[in-house]
């Protein structure tokens, strides 16, 4: 599987074939516990305190993702897939319209474009609402601005 360093050989996110698909009930674990630990470290993290992480913000991704799941909602996150295989999960972009409120792709599979892809297949991002080390530099080739307060507009 995708990112899982007990695969040998080439990295298994090298493959010519994806599919991107609206996230589902089986995937709700993994994208919140991505969630969580890839922002952890990152500087707004780091400033808010762990009393506020716990208390605010992880329940606050919960209820997203959560919401996520109704087909009806407006927060929408689509999944990148292993082309042959619906569950290998490469990576996700969590968004509201021309918001981008978070990307995450498996550590094996950065820097081949797969975020480039993902995002591809949405609307155009105008904003976005989060940031780590690897998505400031993505993300300042594109010239995405960084608003982390209207995170809190996406789930009151």
């Amino acid at each position: 599987r995708c990112g899982e360093p007990s695969v040998p050989g080439s990295s298994p996110c090298r493959r010519t074939s994806f599919a991107i698909r609206r996230i589902k009930l089986a995937d709700a674990n993994f994208v919140i516990s991505s969630w969580w630990h890839n922002q952890r470290g990152s500087r707004v993290a780091t400033l808010m305190g762990m009393s506020a992480w716990h208390g605010h913000y992880v329940p606050r991704v919960t209820r997203y993702v959560s919401e996520a799941l109704q087909r009806d909602s407006s927060l929408r996150i689509d999944c990148l897939v292993v082309g042959d295989d619906d569950d290998a999960i490469i990576g996700w972009a969590a968004t509201r319209g021309p918001i981008l409120d978070y990307v995450y792709i498996k550590a094996g599979g950065r820097r081949m474009g797969n975020a480039s892809a993902l995002l591809a297949a949405g609307s155009k991002p105008e904003l976005r609402t989060h940031e780590t080390p690897d998505s400031d530099r993505y993300f300042a080739k594109l010239g995405l601005p960084l608003d982390p307060y209207s995170f809190a507009e996406a789930i009151p």
